[in-house]
């Protein structure tokens, strides 16, 4: 179990995005930054940093509720094939490039 730190509100973990890439909920004990993309794909339970309790009510509600646990792993794969995949990052990449020679192209013009 994490302790609360400054550090984990900039960061997210990685085993959480791989997580939701494999259509696994997710329970969260850290906050900042990888609550927000956590809560917007809804894609599992957020526990406060370094409360066992919380942590094993999360534990018992997600193995006592399969519809919520299948819920929850489907919207984070979802999120992650929309907002993080290689596809996807290519193509933001992608455009971001074309705007930035397309300006250049102006500029020369």
């Amino acid at each position: 179990m994490l302790k609360k730190a400054e550090v984990f509100k900039t960061v997210i973990p990685t085993k959480m995005l791989e997580f939701m890439a494999c259509g696994r909920p997710v329970i969260l004990g850290v906050d900042g930054q990888a609550r927000e993309v956590l809560d917007k794909a809804n894609a599992g339970i957020f526990t406060e940093p370094g409360d066992p309790v919380a942590l094993r009510q999360s534990v018992i509600q997600l193995y006592n509720d399969t519809d919520l646990r299948q819920t929850l792993g489907r919207n984070g794969r979802q999120y992650i094939l929309e907002n993080l995949s290689r596809e996807q990052t290519a193509k933001v990449y992608t455009d971001v490039l074309e705007k930035v020679v397309l300006k250049w192209k102006e500029k020369s013009i």
